[in-house]
């Protein structure tokens, strides 16, 4: 068994467990990503629901439909996240940790909420 990434960050969709720090590693592969967030939030049906909130390289372009389609072309469905959401900036601990637990309320705001 091969763990990667804090154990507390585990999603949990539809009964599956997905690692977020594995499709974190896809993701880098676009050139134009400087950072990138992949976390779970609950969801009715599913348990929880996958979103990937990215940070953009200064001067870069990129769009939310390439993003999808590369996710769509590099991961298997059953784990390809749902939500994609471009942002300057992630909720930190004054350690410098992001804050994942504040990112899945602002998720679930949004998305389920909102």
């Amino acid at each position: 068994m091969k763990i990667t990434g804090r154990l507390k960050d585990v999603i949990v969709r539809d009964g599956a467990e997905i690692y977020p720090t594995e499709l974190e590693e896809v993701l880098y592969k676009l050139p134009e990503i400087s950072e990138v967030q992949v976390f779970g939030f609950p969801h009715p049906e599913r348990g929880q629901e996958i979103a990937a909130w990215i940070k953009v390289k200064e001067g870069a372009k990129l769009s939310l439909e390439r993003v999808a389609e590369f996710a769509g072309e590099e991961m298997d469905k059953e784990i390809e996240p749902r939500y994609f959401k471009f942002v300057s900036e992630f909720p930190m601990t004054r350690s410098g940790k992001v804050q994942k637990f504040k990112l899945a309320e602002m998720a679930q705001k949004e998305y389920l909420e909102g």
